[in-house]
C-alpha cells in the first residue's frame, strides 16, 4: 500500500465522527442510488462497499428486512462510527476490510457502493474483484465521482502549482463502462449527473473537504504538500474565479451504474 493510500485511510478514519455533518452531497448521491434499487427483487445477501458511517447500509437493511446485510470499509474510524450509530446491533453487520482483497463464504445477490470506488485504484481490478463476489445474475449498483468533480479546485491548483498536480485522477464515464465490461457485467442502466454546491468562501469549502477526509490520497495529493503561500494563492484565485451570487461554487460529476452478472 502506498504512502498516499495510507494517508487516505488515516484521513477518513479521523473524519468519521463528524463526517455526517458535512456529507450533504454524498448523502444525496446515496439516496438517489438507493431509489434506483427500490423495485429490485428479493435479496438474500447484500454487501455495501465503502460503507462509511453506514447510511446506505441501514437503508438496505430496512428495505430487505430478511436479508443478511454487510458493510465494509477500510477505515477503522468509519466502521466504529457505523456500529455506534446502529447501537452495535447485530444487523447490519460492519466489517473492517479492503474492497480489493475482501472475501466472503457465500456470494451476494446485491453489491452496492456510493461515493467510494473512485478512491480504490486501479478501478478495473476493483470492479473485477467485486463482480466475482456476486451470485449468478446478481446486481452491482454503484455511484462514483467522475473526472470533472471539483474541476474548479483542480483548475485553480493547476495554475498555482502546475508541476505538483495530484498523483491520480477520477475516472471518466468511458473508463467506468470499459471496467464494467471487463468485469463481465451487463450494464442495465447508467446515468451521469452534475451537482453544484456553494460555500461561503473558498476557505470554508476547503475546510468542509478536509472534514470529510477527502484531502488525502492520490486524488488530492501531489508529490509534495502545497506550501502555505501556495494555499493562500489558491484560495485567492478560487475566490476571484468561481464566486457567484450564492457563494463560491464547486461541481460534482456523479455516475450511477446498475450492472448484472452475465452468468
Amino acid at each position: 500500500m502506498s504512502v498516499h493510500q495510507l494517508n487516505q485511510r488515516a484521513q477518513f478514519s479521523a473524519a468519521a465522527a463528524g463526517y455526517d455533518r458535512f456529507a450533504h452531497t454524498q448523502r444525496a448521491v446515496a439516496n438517489q442510488l438507493f431509489e434506483g434499487l427500490a423495485h429490485a427483487g428479493e435479496m438474500r445477501r447484500i454487501l455495501d462497499v465503502g460503507c462509511g458511517t453506514g447510511a446506505l447500509t441501514r437503508h438496505l437493511a430496512i428495505a430487505w428486512p430478511e436479508a443478511e446485510v454487510e458493510g465494509i470499509d477500510h477505515a477503522q474510524g468509519m466502521i466504529e462510527e457505523a456500529r455506534r450509530i446502529s447501537g452495535n446491533a447485530e444487523r447490519p453487520r460492519y466489517l473492517l476490510a479492503d474492497a480489493q482483497s475482501f472475501r466472503a463464504p457465500l456470494p451476494y445477490d446485491l453489491i452496492a457502493s456510493s461515493s467510494t470506488l473512485h478512491w480504490i485504484q486501479p478501478l478495473e481490478f476493483t470492479l473485477r474483484h467485486l463482480a466475482s463476489l456476486l451470485a449468478p445474475h446478481g446486481t452491482f449498483a454503484f455511484a462514483i465521482m467522475l473526472e470533472r468533480t471539483l474541476c474548479e479546485l483542480h483548475s485553480a491548483r493547476a495554475q498555482i502549482a502546475p508541476n505538483n498536480t495530484p498523483a491520480s485522477k477520477m475516472p471518466s464515464h468511458n473508463v467506468v463502462m470499459q471496467g464494467l465490461a471487463g468485469a463481465g457485467l451487463r450494464v442495465v442502466a447508467s446515468e451521469v449527473q452534475e451537482f453544484l454546491v456553494h460555500a461561503e468562501s473558498a476557505s470554508s469549502l476547503l475546510g468542509d473537504l478536509r472534514a470529510l477526509g477527502v484531502t488525502g490520497g492520490p486524488l488530492s495529493l501531489g508529490a509534495r504538500p502545497l506550501t502555505r503561500g501556495e494555499v493562500h494563492q489558491l484560495l485567492a484565485l478560487y475566490e476571484r474565479s468561481f464566486r457567484d451570487e450564492r457563494g463560491v461554487r464547486a461541481t460534482y460529476h456523479v455516475g450511477y451504474y446498475w450492472g448484472q452478472r452475465n452468468d
